[in-house]
Formats: C-alpha cells, sequence, structure tokens
C-alpha cells in the first residue's frame, strides 16, 4: 500500500495498492478507506474494456476499491496495454487466453479485501459496466465471498450469439487473428471462449445480483446478457431502459446505490 495525502477534511484515506496476481503479474488499484470506525462493507469496482479505474469522489461509508486487471489503466507492469487487442491474446488455449488471467486477478483482489479486519466479511459487493458487468458475473461465479453482484450491460456473455448479434463475424480484428495461423478456425476459437463465457459459469452464482441493460444497446446486445442473468439461480432483479444503448441513465444510478446502499449499509445503523 502507498499512501496518498489527501486534502484537509477528507473522509477517508486512499492508497494506491500493488499485489501480485496468478502468474506473478502485478495488478494495481485504488483503495479508500473511510476514517469512521469499522467493520465497512467493501465494493470491488471493475473496469470495463481498456477502462482505467480512478477513485471515486465519495465512498458513501464503504472502503471501495477501483480495481485494475492486467493490462488495464496502471496494472501495466508485467502485461501491456497495447495494443488494445485483449479479447484475442492468448486465444489458441484456455490455459494462456487473456480471460484467464483478469478474471483470477479479480478473484486476487477479493483475496485483499477479505483480509483486512475493517471488511465486514457479509458485505462485500462488486460492480462493474459492459467488460466489467462480465468481469463481475466472473467473479461472483468463481468466489462465493461476494454478497451481491452488480452487471451493467454485461459483455462477455453468450460468445457464440455474440459474433453474431453484434456485427462480429466479420470483425477485422478476430478475422486476422484467424488467418494468422491455419490451426485457428471459428470452431476452435469458439471452443476457447466457451470455458470463459459468464453464461456457462452463472449458475455458480450464489447472491443477489442486479442487472441493467439498454434495449438498443448495440455493442452487447441485451439477449447475451440475458443468457447469463436467467440461469442465476441465486435472487435477482434486473431493469431494462427502453431508450439507451451502451450507456445507462441517472435514474439506473440512483437505483443501484440505493440498493448498494441496502447491503453495504451497517445493520446497526
Amino acid at each position: 500500500l502507498i499512501e496518498v495525502p489527501q486534502e484537509e477534511g477528507a473522509s477517508f484515506e486512499l492508497f494506491e495498492l500493488i499485489m501480485r496476481s496468478i502468474g506473478g503479474v502485478r495488478v494495481r488499484g485504488w483503495l479508500q478507506v473511510p476514517l469512521s470506525e469499522g467493520p465497512h462493507g467493501a465494493l470491488l469496482r471493475v473496469p470495463g474494456y481498456t477502462q482505467n479505474m480512478r477513485p471515486v469522489p465519495d465512498t458513501g461509508g464503504a472502503i471501495i476499491l477501483s480495481f485494475n486487471i492486467r493490462g488495464h489503466g496502471n496494472s501495466t507492469d508485467d502485461v501491456p496495454g497495447r495494443p488494445r487487442d485483449f479479447w484475442v491474446r492468448g486465444l489458441d488455449d484456455k490455459e494462456t487466453y487473456y480471460y484467464r488471467g483478469a478474471y483470477l486477478d479479480c478473484v486476487r483482489a477479493v483475496d485483499y479485501l477479505s483480509s483486512r479486519d475493517d471488511v465486514d466479511q457479509d458485505r462485500i459487493a462488486v460492480w462493474g459496466g459492459s467488460q466489467g458487468g462480465g468481469l463481475s458475473f466472473a467473479t461472483a461465479s468463481l468466489d462465493h465471498r461476494i454478497d451481491l453482484c452488480v452487471a451493467d450491460i454485461p459483455w462477455l456473455c453468450d460468445w457464440e450469439n455474440y459474433f453474431t448479434l453484434a456485427g462480429k463475424t466479420d470483425d477485422e480484428e478476430i478475422q486476422a487473428w484467424l488467418d494468422a495461423k491455419k490451426s485457428r478456425t471459428p470452431e476452435s476459437t469458439l471452443k476457447t471462449l466457451s470455458y470463459f463465457d459468464t453464461m456457462n459459469m452463472a449458475d455458480r452464482i450464489q447472491c443477489p445480483t442486479l442487472m441493467g441493460v439498454g434495449l438498443q444497446d448495440s455493442v452487447c446486445p441485451p439477449s447475451t446478457s440475458f443468457a447469463t442473468f436467467n440461469r442465476i439461480t441465486a435472487e435477482r432483479d434486473f431493469r431494462i431502459y427502453e431508450e439507451s444503448g451502451h450507456g445507462l441513465g441517472a435514474a439506473h444510478y440512483q437505483w443501484i446505490l440505493g440498493e448498494m446502499a441496502k447491503h453495504l449499509g451497517r445493520e446497526d445503523s
């Protein structure tokens, strides 16, 4: 932990967190710890594709880890952020695929939060949008220490239909990747992706789950998001915004923040 000095009157301490994940890869994030007495609920914020996660202005009394998976934001010590081709990196094999490390980076972040005495172990949430929505699904499925999963406009869902619905069947990036080796085929690619498709992981999620989608979203088609969401057997709720695309408005975030407060707020408050 490297402390970042705050202005006088700040309600939290701020640290840059550096830790090792699978493969010895260094990953980083921004940890905000309220000055008030704990234990506190904790929120793990995970990034969209190529997004650089930064601290939030107000923690709402929770411990917040704004976390950058490998290759994102300040987590580029060992995994480069460019070219921005994460989704095809290592796609030849499930053992080398980028999202194997990315998913386990998120579990590593939960490890850290769970190690803190000032974190209430029954109040740990994960929240992300787009790629971050998929990371939220994956984290909750892989790690049952998560008590609330929030996945907005989620990606990494229903890969087979995603390629068709999002117009990726002729995508230049994936086509260039396929053409680079004779051994690569659409079938072998989908087989590797199937190990990381959150649709195939959703039945492992045991915590309450919230999702928001925009009906006009062509980046992450809503039907692919629901392919994962509908396989969750735990308590769940969703909101559909008929006029929204790949982004949700203020009303949605007010709903999420309200639900977050219910789950992360102190029971005696």
